[in-house]
């Protein structure tokens, strides 16, 4: 059976619930590695979903650090940080 959809971005109401989620960054492996940036947009102590800046989709913290071009890790969540609100 095949993944469920990813959540796009669609409406104005999912900007506004954007502000009040809190910001995440993960940055590739290597000299070239970029930095993606992100929303915690679902997070309980059995599942964690972030949206990538880029793209608005949906993400594990795994696929959110192979997004940006890292490698496969055995503990992703240690190569996302969270980013303080300005709010």
């Amino acid at each position: 059976m095949g993944k469920p959809p990813k959540h796009q971005i669609s409406s104005p109401d999912d900007v506004l619930t954007l502000r009040n989620m809190p910001c995440v960054s993960t940055t590739g492996s290597g000299l070239n590695g970029k930095t993606i940036n992100g929303f915690l947009y679902r997070y309980t102590k059995s599942e964690v979903s972030i949206i990538c800046v880029c793209h608005g989709s949906s993400f594990t913290p795994a696929e959110f650090v192979q997004h940006d071009g890292g490698s496969d890790v055995s503990h992703p969540p240690r190569h996302i940080t969270v980013i303080p609100s300005a709010f």
